[in-house]
């Protein structure tokens, strides 16, 4: 399945008040890639969905479950697009879309819960050459394609 087709899957299936899951930390800059896609996403394209996980209230390893946990029981019909850096390739800027949730945390030996029913994952491998204005780019590029995806739904 291409993207274009994943996008158009993932809207017909999204439903109303989705949420979206920005996970990681402000600590690194490999990391931030998912709190600075949940501010965009809040400030810049006032997206149309439940966004947690912003640079200034990130969702990570410390407060995943606990927080995941409240808005389920809060939001329990909403269905959850989770959005994570990751490294699967060497190459900075390679976004993946994937079907059903992801393991935040397998790179440093964490075992969290899965999150999401959607993912949208992207490397940040190169970060420490590029920094933190390329993450901040990716980090556009995905709130612009949530911000798509929740349009069309």
């Amino acid at each position: 399945m291409n993207k274009l087709q994943q996008i158009i899957t993932i809207s017909k299936n999204l439903g109303p008040s989705p949420i979206i899951a920005c996970i990681g930390s402000t600590k690194d800059i490999a990391d931030s890639l998912g709190p600075i896609t949940g501010q965009l996403l809040v400030e810049k394209y006032k997206t149309n969905a439940f966004v947690v996980g912003t640079l200034l209230s990130p969702l990570h390893a410390l407060n995943l479950t606990k927080r995941l946990d409240q808005i389920k029981a809060e939001r329990p019909k909403s269905k959850i697009i989770a959005v994570d850096a990751c490294s699967f390739s060497d190459k900075l800027e390679r976004i993946q879309i994937l079907q059903g949730g992801i393991k935040p945390g397998l790179a440093s030996g964490k075992n969290l819960p899965r999150v999401g029913d959607y993912s949208i994952v992207a490397s940040t491998l190169n970060s420490s050459t590029h920094g933190l204005g390329e993450v901040y780019l990716l980090a556009d590029k995905i709130a612009k394609l949530i911000n798509y995806i929740i349009s069309l739904t």
